[in-house]
């Protein structure tokens, strides 16, 4: 993606999706995320992970996030209060949605402001597969409630997976 965009586009992606999880954070779930200069423990160290991958003629982005599994249960829980503990797919479910929100976000932004039309995929949960050629261009990491962070990476590679 870097033969796309230069060190000042990516500043400006960086800063857009980073706006976009806290707007999104604030209007879904009324929590407040800080950025942190670096990364922080989270908690007892169980993520809940999502990926989507954007792609763009033989380039492809990928955007993941990760957050930990105590902050994702006390979100379920105060969505519905009524359903103790909550069950993984609603877990796993509010991680792929934030993970949509911000990545069609993104898509948007590159495409209105960068002329790239990216395609996009679906929000799959877990760890996205490690791909050789993929160099990692944004790591921004959020406190969320007490001890937690929230991970939101972006990572590019110069061809699509077959």
């Amino acid at each position: 993606m870097n033969q796309y965009f230069s060190s000042a586009a990516l500043h400006e992606i960086s800063e857009n999706v980073s706006r976009s999880l806290t707007n999104t954070f604030q209007m879904m779930f009324q929590l407040d995320l800080s950025l942190l200069p670096h990364t922080q423990d989270n908690g007892d160290g169980q993520l809940i992970c999502s990926y989507m991958d954007l792609s763009y003629k033989k380039a492809r982005a990928r955007l993941s996030l990760a957050i930990s599994k105590v902050s994702v249960e006390s979100i379920a829980h105060n969505m519905e209060p009524d359903v103790t503990p909550p069950s993984p797919e609603i877990v796993q479910d509010i991680v792929c949605e934030v993970t949509n929100i911000v990545g069609n976000h993104l898509r948007s932004y590159i495409s209105d402001k960068m002329g790239f039309m990216m395609d996009i995929s679906l929000p799959h949960p877990g760890l996205p597969p490690a791909d050789a050629d993929d160099t990692s261009v944004i790591n921004l990491f959020f406190r969320i409630m007490e001890n937690d962070s929230v991970k939101l990476g972006l990572s590019y590679g110069t061809q699509l997976p077959a």
